[in-house]
């Protein structure tokens, strides 16, 4: 119980310092005739990136090592900033935000980064439905959103007086490339399309976790005990994740969030985004930082440790 505290008083103090941003805090130009662009540090600020970067690897470790409290912990964490950061975009994109800017780089962070080691840990029956619930919910809302955003909101905050936006996915291009856009758009339908079954999904995780089920491996095997004559089940996914050989699985998922981190921080490069509006020691800052740093510490002290609680939360 103890455990749960800090990560709720974080997402307390999130949700405080965003209720009290300014009306004008969203990306931006700065202002008529230029073509600065002032950026959102409480979605991409530096504070918040690091958070979640040091998230992703401490997911990763405790992957890889068959951590599942520290699988856990990542969870909780990218599930608060992932909650903080989506009710931010919402709000600046009704109030006139360069829409597709932000989204672009808070998709990567809140969701290609996590995608694969998560996934990957709830196919493997990592425990704590409740928060895999939160996590789908999540994804499914923002999966959602997305034919909103690149179907009425693509041009909103653009000026065409200035240099078009560059991206950077293994080389630069432009975002407002036509092929680009109707992939987006393509993807957009899609994902809206997956999107019921992310939330249903949830939604059903969630009942289950209240039903006091730890992890969807449990569920199986007691289906499967329930159908054989002896009570038995040859099912241990531990096996799998305690091989040597998984722990190959590593490389890929860096080199995929690697990839991911460049391209933020190119995008951001690349186009000049200005973000010193806010210092890192500010509380829209430092209170993601921390999450992430703490998440990342906690993993690795539970690896050398070797302390593996199983958590329901």
């Amino acid at each position: 119980m103890a455990s749960r505290i800090p990560k709720r008083l974080a997402l307390a103090a999130i949700m405080v310092a965003l209720a009290a941003r300014p009306a004008t805090a969203f990306t931006r130009y700065e202002n008529d005739g230029s073509c600065q662009i002032v950026g959102d540090t409480d979605i991409y600020g530096i504070g918040v990136r690091v958070g979640y970067y040091l998230t992703y690897f401490a997911g990763v470790l405790a992957l890889c090592f068959n951590n599942n409290k520290g699988i856990t912990d990542s969870l909780k964490s990218i599930n608060i900033i992932f909650g903080a950061i989506l009710i931010v975009l919402l709000r600046n994109a009704t109030l006139g935000s360069f829409a597709v800017l932000e989204w672009q780089i808070a998709s990567v962070l809140v969701f290609v980064l996590p995608l694969s080691s998560m996934i990957l840990a709830f196919l493997l029956g990592s425990p704590g439905l409740a928060s895999w619930g939160t996590f789908f919910i999540l994804y499914g809302l923002y999966s959602a959103l997305q034919p909103w955003l690149f179907w009425t909101r693509i041009d909103q905050g653009r000026d065409l007086s200035c240099p078009s936006i560059r991206m950077f996915i293994f080389a630069v291009f432009d975002f407002y490339h036509p092929s680009y856009v109707k992939f987006l758009r393509a993807m957009s339908i899609i994902a809206c399309i997956c999107s019921p079954v992310a939330l249903i999904g949830g939604i059903t995780l969630i009942v289950m976790s209240m039903k006091g089920k730890k992890s969807v491996r449990d569920t199986i095997v007691e289906k499967m005990r329930e159908a054989t004559q002896d009570g038995s089940s040859d099912i241990d996914l531990s096996v799998i994740k305690r091989s040597p050989v998984f722990r190959l699985i590593v490389i890929p998922l860096l080199f995929g969030g690697c990839t991911g981190i460049v391209s933020v921080e190119k995008l951001i490069s690349l186009n000049s985004i200005d973000l010193s509006d806010v210092e890192f020691l500010s509380t829209g800052q430092l209170i993601p930082f921390l999450v992430g740093l703490f998440t990342f510490i906690s993993t690795i002290w539970g690896i050398i440790t070797n302390k593996d609680d199983d958590d329901d939360d």
